[in-house]
């Protein structure tokens, strides 16, 4: 009787896994293969509109059913609407498909596919952003710029709970919406001075079962001292989840420092 019931947990965990096979790419263009071409989360308006082809991939398998449906969702406040719906034929035997999207309004959205059944096959979310803010291949991915290999190599990013005399108090890679208010201090240090009179804040979201940061959520500007050997600012979180602070000097270019901190509820 003991094995019965371990054998079915084991079987519900291994149900309840979603298929990392399945996929959805953001991208430019698309193999014939089925392979994305420039694909990103974040993207840029440009002249009013962003043309992106929204790729799905199923691994190895076959697309189950011969109709698909993909739906976007856009986040109003802290909540996803439904934006739009498309409805796609299948006639043959296909491992990935494609649909040419066009977003005219910037902000956060939710892609997902749903079979017949109305099963959701995969979902990912994207970041449209407004004409004129930072380049969008700044922002193209956390894994797209690098670190100073000399300056800044020796610099430190710290969260605490607060910063009293320029030194970090109960220091923590964590926060709370219930018991902090969401409120963490990022504190940023080195032993010479920071050289740069402003530092830019990108401020990124990904689920506890995500692979990447992938959710752009916001940026912020701080003017500082370039001669100060540290600085510290307060961010409130709104939302449980893991995030991902990035830090820049003034020209946009540098990394000078990032880490990831978790929000509880």
């Amino acid at each position: 009787m003991k094995k019965i019931v371990s054998f079915t947990f084991l079987l519900i965990i291994l149900c309840s896994i979603p298929l990392a096979a399945q996929q959805i790419y953001f991208c430019e263009d698309i193999t014939n293969d089925g392979e994305p071409v420039n694909a990103r989360s974040v993207w840029q308006l440009d002249e009013g509109k962003a043309e992106i082809e929204i790729l799905f991939d199923n691994g190895e398998e076959y697309i189950p059913g011969y109709i698909i449906y993909l739906f976007i969702d856009k986040k109003y406040g802290s909540t996803f609407e439904p934006f739009d719906s498309k409805t796609i034929q299948i006639e043959d035997e296909i491992t990935w498909l494609s649909y040419s999207f066009t977003f005219s309004d910037y902000g956060s959205y939710d892609v997902y596919f749903m079979d017949i059944s109305r099963k959701k096959l995969a979902s990912k979310k994207i970041t449209i952003a407004k004409q004129g803010d930072i380049p969008i291949e700044e922002r193209a991915g956390p894994k797209q710029r690098l670190f100073s290999s000399n300056y800044y190599s020796g610099i430190k990013l710290t969260y605490c709970e607060r910063v009293i005399a320029d030194k970090p108090v109960n220091i923590r890679d964590y926060t709370s919406l219930s018991k902090y208010n969401g409120e963490i201090y990022a504190h940023l240090k080195q032993s010479k001075p920071l050289n740069t009179d402003t530092v830019y804040v990108e401020v990124w979201f990904k689920e506890p079962n995500w692979d990447e940061f992938s959710e752009f959520i916001e940026s912020k500007k701080y003017r500082i001292n370039k001669y100060w050997l540290d600085t510290f600012f307060r961010y409130k979180f709104t939302k449980a989840g893991v995030y991902k602070f990035m830090i820049y000097d003034e020209n946009y270019k540098l990394m000078l420092s990032t880490r990831p901190v978790r929000v509880y509820e």
